[in-house]
């Protein structure tokens, strides 16, 4: 698997940091699956708008509707540890979990698809203790902003969902 967990550049974290407030997250979590299938288009997959405006790494995560059985593709901050994929199950921040957790659930062999590269078979799991509170943790490293999207979806703990191959 070759997916980096690059610093972002300084320009890169202010967008972070940008992206982490409320209005700003709400606006983002309607227009950047737009811009990043734009982006992928353009460039052949090689690159997305999240990947390049906030220096973090991106899949695209393809599932099975929980109740459409339909294909759906939604672009995700992932995490790699070796030969893993780690998701934050944050919804920027909102009061449910995004629908893909849901698809998830209902069924966990997914496909995803890292910049550039084919889609690969996947099976994800829901993580809770300890290999919960280490993947936090690096979460928070990679994207301090999963900090406040705790905060805001409160009473609602965050999933944390590992990708196997």
């Amino acid at each position: 698997m070759v997916m980096h967990n690059q610093k972002a550049n300084t320009l890169q974290r202010g967008i972070q940091k940008l992206a982490a407030r409320p209005l700003a997250s709400r606006l983002l979590a309607r227009i950047l699956p737009t811009l990043d299938n734009a982006v992928m288009l353009i460039t052949g997959t090689r690159f997305n708008a999240t990947s390049l405006l906030a220096g973090l790494p991106v899949i695209l995560l393809i599932t099975v509707g929980a109740k459409s059985k339909l294909e759906r593709h939604t672009f995700l901050v992932a995490i790699s540890f070796e030969n893993k994929l780690v998701l934050i199950a944050s919804n920027f921040g909102g009061k449910r979990h995004p629908n893909w957790y849901f698809n998830i659930k209902a069924n966990p062999h997914v496909k995803a698809s890292l910049p550039g590269q084919d889609a690969q078979p996947y099976v994800a799991r829901l993580i809770e203790g300890k290999e919960r509170i280490m993947y936090w943790k690096a979460a928070n490293q990679l994207y301090p902003g999963f900090q406040a999207y705790q905060k805001r979806a409160l009473p609602r703990t965050i999933p944390i969902i590992v990708l196997t191959p």
